[in-house]
């Protein structure tokens, strides 16, 4: 038997697949060559430690532990779950407002006919009329306001730019000047 041979007979072995006769030839090789002798050994501790039954134990308060994070993370679904919906509202009011606003700017006196069609009593049909035109005028008044704090904002942003300009060049002057005078006492001190 040469060493390739025995190779494979190792493995076979290792696997439970090993004859009677080729078991008896792969011991007496064994028995003649070193190199295969302590490979087979090497194998056989190898399998004979992975065989061995070790149990882990896991630590007493595993289960404790799992179930506190468990806990944690179904209370973060939760939370994140009433975000989502705390979101939802607050996009469905914020949609319903400018579907309200739109109708108040531009679809009241459809409103109106609608309201005086359908039967709807006169006192609460002006009632909403009145309403929707308040907030028409809201917005328009909206609109104005920010248009003229546009406007002046404009004019202020000129003036802190011209500020910053003026701040930032007599800064870089006195930088300047202290440098000069620096320098010239420098001299100064030199000639003496």
């Amino acid at each position: 038997m040469n060493c390739n041979q025995s190779n494979e007979y190792i493995m076979k072995y290792l696997d439970g697949e090993l004859s009677d006769s080729e078991h008896a030839e792969l011991i007496h090789h064994i028995n003649k060559c070193n190199v295969c002798c302590a490979e087979f050994q090497e194998y056989d501790s190898i399998v004979k430690s992975l065989e061995e039954d070790k149990g882990i134990e896991p630590p007493d308060d595993f289960e404790i532990t799992v179930m506190s994070r468990i806990n944690l993370m179904d209370d973060y679904q939760k939370i994140k779950k009433e975000k989502k919906l705390i979101l939802l509202y607050f996009l469905s009011s914020i949609f319903l407002t400018f579907g309200l606003i739109i109708c108040a700017i531009f679809m009241k006196d459809y409103i109106l006919e609608i309201m005086k069609y359908v039967g709807i009593p006169v006192s609460i049909t002006y009632t909403v009329y009145g309403v929707l035109s308040n907030i028409e005028f809201g917005v328009k008044m909206f609109i104005r306001i920010a248009y003229c704090f546009n406007s002046t904002f404009k004019d202020i942003y000129y003036v802190l730019m011209g500020l910053v300009v003026i701040a930032t060049m007599s800064k870089a002057y006195t930088v300047n000047e202290i440098q000069n005078n620096d320098k010239k006492s420098a001299n100064l001190l030199q000639n003496e």
